[in-house]
């Protein structure tokens, strides 16, 4: 398990009954958690083809062992902000009480495409409540950091930051 799902896992809420949206997901780790937990419902989006196989995988193995529900977790492929709009997205409600987003913490250069941290806070209100919470997870390595800080005081978001340091490198949620 990575230092930055550690973090996410450490700071999970009381998720009985919720909604949550594990975006990134790669492997499901924290919606499936969620799902073993009692959330009401979880969709987990990835793009990584592999990811979401994993996922599935992950969440039929939970399904088999009787530790969730059959249909609490639905596993997606897709990017990040593909879905308010769309059909599948109008198709599992409305928006979320609880989203996790471990994302991509590399240089634009190496995330090819993918969406970075400062672009998820811009528009991670369309995905959660106005009472819900969001945990994010980045690392004090790189130049992000300041641009992250900067999106979040500007987004009106409420900001909480939780640290841990392991290996010289501080993780932020």
């Amino acid at each position: 398990m990575t230092d930055s799902t550690s973090s996410l896992l450490a700071e999970m809420p009381a998720i009985g009954g919720v909604r949550v949206l594990d975006m990134g997901c790669g492997s499901g780790i924290l919606g499936l958690i969620a799902a073993v937990r009692g959330a009401s419902f979880v969709l987990c989006v990835d793009r990584e083809k592999l990811a979401v196989r994993n996922a599935r995988m992950n969440c039929q193995a939970l399904i088999g062992e009787h530790k969730i529900a059959d249909g609490v977790v639905d596993v997606r492929r897709g990017r990040l902000f593909d879905f308010p709009g769309s059909p599948e997205f109008t198709q599992v409600g409305q928006k979320f009480d609880v989203v996790f987003a471990n994302l991509d913490i590399r240089p634009d250069e190496l995330r090819k495409g993918q969406i970075d941290q400062v672009a998820f806070i811009e528009r991670v209100k369309e995905y959660v409540n106005p009472s819900g919470t969001v945990l994010l997870s980045y690392a004090s390595f790189g130049a992000a950091l300041p641009n992250i800080r900067n999106a979040v005081n500007t987004s009106g978001i409420r900001w909480i930051e939780r640290s841990c340091n392991h290996l010289d490198i501080t993780w932020y949620v």
